[in-house]
């Protein structure tokens, strides 16, 4: 189609002449189409400048899954139907014309990071805070000048200020700024105030106080921070609840949940120990997961759980149920197969339950 229209004979349009209406119309009606795209692009591409957590080239490297240094159309097919949204070779190669700007079919860091970077500079709040703090340092310096000028008494100062516009209860002069050389005496009675009414003063009227300027930024960190903790609070939770459970089972202890994976006796479990043991008893953990769990009661960061570490992934916080559970000893089963029978059904049944809750709260 591009060939096509490219390859028609280009007739003269004078200045004052006008297009057929269906065409002027269907071509306006591109350029509208064509504004309200860049607009909606515009505004995701400012959302995700201002995320804390985004950099174009950790956004690249995603899309990148090979390392080859460039995005084409396999990668960049086959990140979107990682993410559930399949693109047709026609989309993709449409796609990949819009970012593409050397004609190679491949889209480089450069052209990304181009494409990503917005039409005008988003303004961040570390930029807003720092003209912020510009504009009082100027105030102060200012307030300054005008003291050194008119002399040491700050009532003279405060007059022009008031003669020029300025009240002299929205700024209060730093006496400490109007000789740089020698450090006035606040203690002086000329100047009518002592050190905590002139701190107090200058505390209030200084105008990067917290409620002066709060970054919307600022606002959602604290917002995905609290929903973090309420999720992790929730998690916890739950896993307490599961560690209850199983430790009200009269039949579980410790000494035999342990025994099902340190089948050598060797005092300490690794993670190809967990592997087998929790895949004979039915449950079928990763090897993120079983990392996950392990990293979190592994005390001595050396790869293993011993004894005293693999329990405290079981005992519960509640001191009634923990007692119970380090009061009791071991049922003195020795089977081979299955793993676990040396628990009742429900107190299987439970134990695999937690090991679940386990993997599902570190997860």
């Amino acid at each position: 189609m591009r060939n096509t229209t490219q390859d028609r004979y280009a007739y003269r349009v004078g200045r004052f002449d006008l297009l057929i209406p269906s065409l002027e119309f269907e071509l306006t009606n591109l350029l509208v189409k064509e504004i309200n795209f860049m607009r909606r692009l515009e505004t995701l591409k400012e959302d995700l400048i201002r995320r804390y957590d985004y950099t174009n080239y950790a956004a690249f490297r995603t899309i990148d899954r090979d390392n080859d240094g460039f995005i084409d159309s396999v990668n960049l097919k086959n990140f979107a139907k990682h993410h559930y949204v399949y693109l047709t070779d026609r989309e993709v190669l449409t796609l990949i014309r819009r970012i593409d700007t050397d004609g190679d079919a491949r889209i480089g860091y450069s052209e990304f990071s181009d494409f990503m970077k917005p039409a005008y500079p988003v303004a961040r709040a570390l930029d807003v805070s720092y003209e912020l703090r510009a504009r009082s340092m100027s105030e102060n310096k200012r307030s300054s000048l005008m003291v050194s000028n008119f002399g040491s008494s700050p009532l003279r100062a405060s007059n022009y200020t008031a003669s020029r516009g300025y009240s002299p209860m929205k700024r209060t002069v730093q006496f400490d700024e109007v000789t740089p050389t020698k450090k006035t005496n606040l203690n002086d009675s000329r100047y009518g105030l002592s050190n905590q009414r002139t701190a107090e003063k200058s505390t209030y009227g200084s105008p990067l106080t917290k409620s002066t300027y709060k970054s919307p930024l600022v606002e959602e960190v604290e917002n995905e921070t609290i929903r973090a903790l309420r999720e992790q609070i929730t998690l916890e939770k739950e896993l307490e609840n599961a560690k209850v459970r199983l430790a009200m089972q009269p039949d579980f202890n410790l000494y035999d949940a342990f025994k099902i994976f340190d089948t050598l006796g060797l005092g300490y479990v690794t993670l190809n120990d967990l592997k087998l043991g929790l895949s004979e008893i039915g449950v079928y953990a990763t090897y993120d997961e079983l990392d996950l769990f392990i990293k979190r009661y592994d005390n001595n960061k050396d790869g293993r759980l011993r004894f005293n570490e693999f329990t405290n992934a079981f005992l519960p916080l509640d001191p009634y149920p923990a007692s119970l559970l380090n009061r009791r000893s071991s049922n003195y089963t020795r089977t081979t197969y299955p793993r676990d029978a040396c628990f009742m059904a429900d107190t299987r049944f439970e134990f695999k339950s937690t090991w679940k809750t386990h993997f599902r709260v570190e997860n």
